[in-house]
């Protein structure tokens, strides 16, 4: 009867542990910011020989791009894998076990 009890208790605290990691991830995933619109940015910031910093703007708002997908992408694997609708592999348990810890 102990070991029953225990292990209910372990189910119920990785279930209030999921759902606190669901809670941020989804937290998370809606403050990521939205793509920036590079071809706005070339519209404004024209490159040309005389402000060679506008090249160096787009790189760098490319890069940030590329970054802001691949979380966005990571956070979305995580939110279904804690629904249940996926498999997680281990870096993604490792990902959701640092949310819980800090």
């Amino acid at each position: 009867m102990l070991l029953i009890e225990k292990s209910e208790n372990l189910q119920q605290n990785e279930k209030s542990k999921d759902s606190m990691i669901l809670s941020t991830a989804i937290n998370i995933h809606d403050k990521i910011p939205k793509l920036f619109d590079l071809e706005q940015v070339k519209k404004l910031y024209p490159s040309s020989y005389s402000q060679s910093m506008n090249v160096i703007l787009t790189q760098e708002l490319l890069k940030f791009n590329s970054i802001i997908e691949l979380i966005t992408s990571s956070i979305k694997i995580l939110i279904e894998g804690l629904r249940g609708n996926i498999m997680l592999s281990e870096d993604f348990d490792e990902i959701g076990y640092s949310i819980y810890s800090n």
